[in-house]
């Protein structure tokens, strides 16, 4: 934890009013929180910005300098908005009031690199298993008309995180969110169009993975990690997969039985 710095009336006032630092920026550079900082600026009597005088201070720069960034040097609106300390929907909104058009996905270059999927079938029904339990993938923020696959992921077990990381590391920029009290952390990872085997969300399993069973065991792996829990019950190992994915449930369920594997299985049908 960043060690927190006394900070005066006077200090405070410089940064807010002559830097023009936004509350999260001193709050970063001073190790306090962004509530603690507007707590001082009203206890200061320090007038505070509304929304219309923050978005232009974060966003100090011409019509020309914005056009020659995204138009001649062709920087994403997410490149500019780091440059000017801002988001990149106020840089595109800045940008329409200037009677610029804003460029489809498709046509904005990559803020950072992506990969193809290069897995085989196996690795392909594994992630397959895994997003039908518990990812998320949707299209990027232009929806159909992206060339983004989404993926994401919010969990409080670290070796659940990790697993993440470990899939998707090598195919795109991993974004991290803050730790919350409750120890939950949410991932974010965006993929391109090879990825897009990961946008169906069904209760089903595909039929050239469930009449192979290499696939099917793949796909049941990865659907195990995503859902499956492993504990003791009275000092006896206990392993239990609690959804309502009741296809899939029923999918897993024959495979098992088709493969003649001998097991002590409890259902229960979830309505």
């Amino acid at each position: 934890m960043a060690k927190k710095i006394q900070i005066s009336v006077d200090e405070l006032r410089r940064l807010y009013l002559d830097e023009c630092l936004t509350p999260a920026a001193i709050a970063k550079r001073v190790g306090w929180s962004e509530g603690g900082i507007r707590l001082m600026l009203r206890r200061a009597k320090i007038p505070t910005r509304n929304i219309s005088q923050a978005t232009r201070i974060r966003l100090n720069a011409s019509a020309e300098d914005l056009k020659r960034w995204y138009v001649d040097e062709r920087l994403s609106a997410v490149e500019i908005g780091r440059r000017l300390n801002c988001s990149d929907a106020t840089v595109r909104r800045r940008l329409r009031e200037h009677g610029v058009e804003i460029r489809s996905d498709a046509d904005t270059p990559l803020t950072y690199h992506r990969s193809d999927f290069e897995g085989d079938e196996y690795f392909k029904a594994y992630l397959i298993g895994f997003r039908r339990g518990d990812l998320r993938a949707t299209f990027g923020k232009q929806g159909g008309k992206s060339q983004t696959v989404r993926v994401e992921m919010s969990s409080t077990k670290e070796e659940q995180l990790e697993l993440f990381r470990e899939l998707f590391k090598d195919s795109g920029h991993i974004w991290e969110g803050k730790v919350r009290k409750s120890g939950r952390q949410d991932l974010v990872c965006n993929l391109n169009l090879t990825f897009d085997f990961l946008l169906p969300k069904q209760d089903r399993v595909e039929k050239w993975i469930f009449e192979n069973d290499g696939f099917m065991a793949a796909f049941v792996a990865g659907y195990v990690d995503a859902e499956g829990t492993f504990s003791f019950n009275k000092g006896d190992p206990q392993f239990s997969v609690d959804s309502y994915d009741r296809g899939i449930l029923w999918a897993s369920y024959k495979w098992f039985e088709r493969n003649d594997k001998t097991l002590s299985t409890t259902c229960q049908a979830q309505t």
